[in-house]
C-alpha cells in the first residue's frame, strides 16, 4: 500500500468569494492578435471554470492565446477539459493556442491524460518571458 502522504495536498482556505485564497486567472490583450491567460494557483473543479472563461474572452479577443500555467502550483483533470476545449476552438478559429508547461506536477496530468499530444505546449524556464513562446513555429 502507497503512503497516504503520496495522495495529501493542503487545500488553500477559499477567501471572501468563493475562491480559494491565492487563486487569480487573468488574461490580458497584448496586441498585435495575441492575448495572454495566466492563472495563479490551484486549477481543479472550484477554478477551471474561471479558466474557461478567461481563455473564451481572450480567444474573442484576440487569434493568438497563450496560456501560461507557470504559476499553477496543483492541476486536476478538471482542468484539462478547458484547455482541450479552447484547442479545438482556436483550430475552428484558424486561430492558435500555446501553453507554457507548468511545474513537474502540470506535466504529470498532461502526459497522463495525453494533452501533450494534442495541445501545443511549450517548456520555458520560469524567469523566461512568456513572449519566447510565440517565437515557436506553427
Amino acid at each position: 500500500m502507497l503512503p497516504e502522504r503520496l495522495f495529501h495536498r493542503p487545500r488553500a482556505q477559499p477567501a471572501l468569494d468563493g475562491l480559494p485564497s491565492g487563486f487569480s486567472c487573468n488574461w490580458t490583450d497584448g496586441g498585435g492578435g495575441t492575448a495572454w491567460v495566466q492563472p495563479e494557483g490551484e486549477l481543479d473543479i472550484v477554478t477551471a471554470p474561471h479558466l474557461d472563461e478567461a481563455l473564451r474572452a481572450a480567444q474573442a479577443a484576440a487569434e493568438r492565446v497563450v496560456l501560461d500555467l507557470r504559476g499553477v502550483r496543483f492541476l486536476d483533470s478538471s482542468a484539462v477539459h478547458p484547455i482541450i476545449q479552447a484547442s479545438a476552438r482556436a483550430v475552428l478559429a484558424e486561430g492558435r493556442l500555446t501553453v507554457i508547461q507548468g511545474p513537474p506536477s502540470v506535466k504529470r496530468v498532461f502526459e497522463l491524460t495525453k494533452v501533450d499530444e494534442v495541445v501545443d505546449i511549450v517548456d520555458l524556464p520560469g524567469a523566461m518571458p512568456a513572449v519566447h513562446a510565440l517565437s515557436r513555429p506553427a
